[in-house]
């Protein structure tokens, strides 16, 4: 798995930040939302919305900036 990862990453690094991006964004939401803010009703919007922030805007940059 650690393969396919580093393969990806060198090969195509914006897809692959994209993903990771997405991923962490959304999975950091949930967190947020469950654990800290202790929601009882989760909000899917808001979690669309920050993984796309994650995909268009966050991996983007980094990749070309960072990159």
């Amino acid at each position: 798995m650690l393969r396919i990862l580093q393969s990806a990453f060198i090969k195509r690094p914006l897809m692959a930040n994209m993903a990771t991006a997405g991923t962490l964004c959304f999975t950091g939401d949930v967190i947020a939302q469950r654990l800290l803010e202790q929601n009882s009703k989760h909000d899917w919007s808001r979690s669309a919305r920050m993984t796309g922030f994650g995909i268009l805007w966050w991996a983007p940059i980094t990749t070309y900036w960072l990159g």
